[in-house]
C-alpha cells in the first residue's frame, strides 16, 4: 500500500509541516469518490518530517478516520496531505498528488506517480489495469 510525505526540498527550505488531515480521492472519470481520510484534532501538533511516511489506512487509534476502502489497479487517485498554514508566504498550503497502482507479473501491485494534477492517467505507463 502507498504511504504519502512531504518533499525534502520544501522541508530544508521551510522547515518540517504541521500535520492538520490526509485524505484520498478516487478521481478516476472526472468523479470524486473518497476512499480514505485521517484528521488530528487541532489542539494537538504533529510535524510531517520527509522520512516520515503516513501509510494508505493508517491506524493511529487517537485520530478521527475514516474507513479505507480498497485501491484498485488502473483507477486514479489523488492525496491530499492538508497543513497547518505556514509563516512563510512562499511556503506550501498543502501537498496534492496523483497516483496509480497496477498489476505486477507476481500478481503485486507497484505505484506509480503522475505528474500532472490535472491528468486523468489514461495510457499512461504505469496506470494500466
Amino acid at each position: 500500500m502507498p504511504c504519502f510525505t512531504v518533499f525534502q526540498k520544501d522541508e530544508r527550505l521551510f522547515g518540517s509541516p504541521e500535520f492538520r488531515s490526509i485524505g484520498v480521492t478516487d478521481v478516476t472519470a472526472g468523479g470524486r469518490t473518497l476512499m480514505w481520510a485521517m484528521a488530528i484534532p487541532p489542539e494537538r501538533a504533529f510535524l510531517v518530517t520527509f522520512r516520515l511516511c503516513i501509510p494508505y489506512a493508517g491506524r493511529l487509534p487517537v485520530l478521527p478516520k475514516t474507513s479505507a476502502l480498497p485501491l484498485q489497479p488502473g483507477k486514479v487517485y489523488e492525496v491530499l496531505i492538508d497543513i497547518k498554514p505556514p509563516t512563510l508566504a512562499t511556503a506550501p498550503r498543502a501537498y496534492r498528488a496523483r497516483f496509480c497502482l497496477s498489476g505486477k507479473a507476481d500478481g503485486g501491485v507497484q505505484l506509480g506517480t503522475l505528474n500532472s494534477v490535472t491528468g486523468d492517467g489514461k495510457n499512461r505507463p504505469g496506470c494500466a489495469g
